[in-house]
């Protein structure tokens, strides 16, 4: 059965989720965890549901069993940390997680015992080139001792607490991955500093540097080369910590600047959830789930905060909410190896059984005391509580982010996008036209069309975005198709989109003439009805389930609309229903609306059909457009070439 929020918060009068509702979540999940450990003696191992795409598999290294252990190990100890401080004796499935927690942590870093996780040097000594998931794991580890610190930590003797403190050393100054991962080693580092033990301050300031280099703007980092929400559950979530546990105290400077990028992510982040808090499947990693909100908790621990408190514990539980509350989330009582049901085309290879734990790190906000004012603000909406949709450009990270108050959907656009021509699962994360919560993507079938994005025949796909600025209210990006080293001779389309009430209005320019198709959202469910509607050369179709449905609406370029049906390529599972548009013929310009509600409510005619008169459409120069509210939109491709940002 799916986690239920029992009595209610009266301060949060959307989701009833107040502190002691998210302790009872903490337990919700570690109950399913406990079912499979018998004793003290047992380490985090839950049951399996795939053996070959994650690891451990018949290819993976002998070393790579223990960080299996370790991921079980450390991302669910900090699911467990705030309640070992809060209730020192709190019992799971007659376990007591603090006398557990305790010996498994002290005993993984003994290489006297059974549980000894390898150290940094044991691992090299089996593997000499590389870096190992263990590194990742210790931030996790120094994150769950540092919140359970006077009821846990402090409960070990000085000997053990060297020992931990040397297993830790042993990952702090080892090999790391020039991205995300140098947080890891800070992070380590800084809750050594933090605990008396001596480390190499000059060691320190090179990584933090290297980080400090990676931001892009509109308080985003590139993690490498991309933008996704390693922003948020990586930078955003570990930098507040490192400026609290040392970046304040010894590195001054480069702390003001980390408090001021999180400052600036604030001002855009909340919005990337809808109005009810549900976060995108965007990216990789997606089974982390709602760890997207740890940065939103993390803020709370600057010295200098701009997010409104209410809000923010908003968009936290409602994420929370968005997972927990859903049966086929869980694969025998743990979150599965998806997103909402077991969904492997989004899994990558470094992820194991344990992995989706990472949602612990939404539990960061149990960090922050009882009386802080993200537990005792009145839960409120924030700016969503402004009539019709509002639209941020972000031009650091190449990103524009619409909210719709009509159906209360976020809609992601990005720009700076670059995968592999090979990389199907890169593409089918990062290149989307469009990401929103309510839809999240469908995988690859093959067959020429998909949701969200333009397909070339014979397949192709893109996977170059380029990202050129706005004009008023319209985006503007161009696709490459099958990008490898020259754009001389790569299809493209020059893109521009406008967000209207419900969805995103599209108005495309083919470079080169090209048969294609345009995939809109997708619609999981057993019985899904479809409705064709059209005014003057529109047409429109409508497919409906239940309370949910969505509409794609074709004005110029596209001869004919279609659905696929489709078997578990969604996140949802089972049949999906994708209404998409051809194009074989003549034209240039492709003008197209693709849209969603959940209201249960039918379309009407000006929603479907929002543009009123277009113009400008013959010698392939600016097209203007008259919308039926009276707007008029000039959309021009013409000088974009000298914006394009990657």
């Amino acid at each position: 059965m799916a986690f239920t929020v029992e009595r209610p918060d009266g301060k949060s009068p959307y989701t009833g989720m107040g502190r002691e509702q998210w302790f009872d979540a903490c337990r919700y999940y570690l109950k399913g965890v406990f079912q499979y450990i018998p004793d003290r003696e047992s380490p985090v191992l839950v049951k399996r549901n795939e053996w070959d795409k994650t690891y451990p598999n018949a290819r993976t290294p002998e070393w790579k069993k223990a960080a299996e252990r370790f991921e079980g190990l450390a991302r669910t100890f900090l699911m467990a940390a705030p309640l070992i401080k809060a209730y020192p004796e709190e019992e799971i499935e007659g376990i007591c997680l603090r006398e557990y927690y305790r010996k498994q942590i002290a005993e993984g870093c003994d290489p006297q015992s059974s549980l000894y996780l390898l150290s940094y040097e044991d691992l090299r000594k089996q593997q000499a080139e590389g870096t190992f998931q263990h590194t990742v794991e210790c931030a996790a580890l120094v994150m769950g001792l540092w919140i359970c610190e006077e009821t846990l930590w402090n409960t070990y003797t000085q000997q053990e607490k060297d020992r931990i403190s040397h297993y830790l050393q042993s990952f702090a100054y080892g090999d790391t991955e020039p991205h995300n991962w140098r947080l890891f080693n800070m992070l380590m580092l800084a809750f050594l500093h933090r605990e008396g033990y001596a480390i190499d301050e000059t060691f320190m300031r090179r990584h933090a540097r290297a980080i400090a280099s990676f931001y892009a703007g509109d308080g985003w980092y590139r993690d490498g080369h991309a933008f996704d929400y390693y922003s948020a559950w990586a930078f955003q979530t570990y930098l507040p910590l490192w400026n609290l546990w040392y970046g304040y105290e010894k590195e001054p400077e480069l702390a003001q600047r980390f408090e001021e990028h999180s400052c600036e992510l604030m001002k855009s982040y909340p919005l990337f959830f809808d109005r009810d808090g549900k976060m995108k499947m965007w990216g990789r990693s997606n089974i982390y789930r709602n760890a997207s909100t740890s940065c939103v908790a993390a803020h709370f621990f600057l010295k200098k905060t701009n997010l409104d408190p209410g809000w923010a514990r908003r968009i936290c539980s409602g994420a929370l909410l968005q997972f927990i509350t859903r049966d086929d989330v869980f694969c025998h009582g743990v979150p599965s190896l998806g997103f909402y049901g077991q969904f492997l085309p989004m899994v990558q290879e470094y992820s194991c059984a344990e992995s989706p734990f990472w949602i612990s790190k939404a539990m960061l906000c149990l960090a922050l005391p009882a009386d802080h004012p993200f537990w005792t603000a009145e839960e409120n909406e924030g700016s969503w509580g402004e009539q019709g949709h509002q639209t941020l450009f972000l031009d650091g990270p190449g990103m524009a982010v619409s909210c719709h108050t009509s159906n209360g959907a976020s809609l992601l656009r990005t720009g700076k996008v670059m995968r592999e021509k090979a990389d199907m699962g890169g593409m089918m994360g990062y290149s989307r036209l469009c990401f929103g919560a309510a839809h999240p993507w469908d995988a690859f079938l093959g067959q020429g069309q998909e949701s969200q994005m333009y397909v070339l025949a014979p397949q192709q796909y893109g996977n170059l975005l380029l990202y050129a600025g706005h004009r008023e209210d319209v985006l503007y990006r161009r696709v490459y198709f099958d990008f490898t080293t020259s754009m001389k001779n790569s299809n493209c389309i020059d893109l521009a989109d406008i967000a209207t009430e419900y969805g995103i209005l599209r108005v495309d320019r083919i470079r080169r003439q090209s048969a294609l198709s345009l995939g809109g959202w997708s619609l999981a469910g057993r019985e899904v009805q479809m409705e064709e509607r059209r005014k003057g050369q529109a047409k429109a179709l409508i497919l409906t389930s239940g309370e949910r449905s969505v509409a794609m609406t074709v004005f110029r370029g596209f001869e004919e609309l279609l659905v696929e049906e489709r078997m578990e390529t969604s996140a949802y599972g089972g049949r999906s229903f994708l209404p998409y548009a051809k194009h074989t013929g003549q034209e240039y310009t492709l003008i197209s609306l693709s849209q969603y509600r959940e209201d249960g409510e039918d379309w009407t005619e000006e929603e479907l059909f929002p543009v009123k008169e277009i113009c400008g459409l013959e010698d392939l120069g600016p097209v203007e457009m008259v919308l039926q509210d009276h707007r008029r939109i000039l959309v021009d491709h013409s000088e974009i070439e000298g914006r394009m940002m990657l």
